[in-house]
């Protein structure tokens, strides 16, 4: 699940990243090429297909936000909505780099990956009660959005950053290496 997660980031940024699934060395050869965009989502969804089968789908309440079945189950959501949206699922990239286009778009355009994409969003919302997540939706048309960014732990969060408790990494000690204008918040909402 981490392996994918940090795929699916330098997915977002770079579209086509070297695929490495294995320990290199330091007598390798570390010129390795780009992968297609295709072959870094197709890679994603495998890793998340498998911590699928691995990860529970509930943590007892103190350990609430750590990767789950639901979390793997998102991420692939995500990863198959960016990849069916116009930035990928195009013939014509925002960029022309000649015959490396697949490494920033697929180079056709799709309609069944949006298919893909909500067939997967689905499958998060149908795991949603049995790993104890709900939408909030009693607050108040105005108020729930509010809600799940205010109340820290929220049933709506899947996953969660919660290295110290209810601070995170822009809350003290930690905000001191924050860019200029950042503030600090609470984390735990993802």
């Amino acid at each position: 699940f981490i392996r994918a997660l940090n795929y699916f980031e330098m997915f977002k940024h770079y579209g086509g990243v070297p695929i490495i699934d294995k320990r290199i060395q330091l007598t390798d050869d570390l010129k390795i090429p780009r992968n297609t965009i295709e072959e870094v989502i197709n890679f994603i969804i495998k890793d998340c297909d498998e911590a699928v089968t691995f990860l529970p789908s509930t943590y007892p309440s103190n350990l609430r936000g750590r990767a789950t079945k639901g979390a793997a189950l998102a991420l692939k959501a995500r990863t198959l909505l960016y990849s069916a949206s116009p930035q990928f699922n195009t013939s014509i990239p925002y960029l022309d780099l000649g015959e490396h286009n697949n490494l920033i778009c697929y180079e056709n355009y799709d309609e069944s990956r949006w298919k893909k994409a909500a067939d997967a969003a689905k499958a998060v919302i149908d795991w949603a009660p049995e790993g104890g997540c709900i939408l909030i939706t009693d607050q108040g048309v105005k108020k729930n959005y509010k809600y799940v960014w205010e109340v820290y732990d929220n049933q709506e969060i899947i996953f969660a950053e919660k290295s110290l408790s209810y601070k995170g990494k822009w809350t003290r000690p930690w905000n001191s290496i924050a860019p200029p204008n950042v503030y600090p918040g609470s984390s735990g909402q993802n």
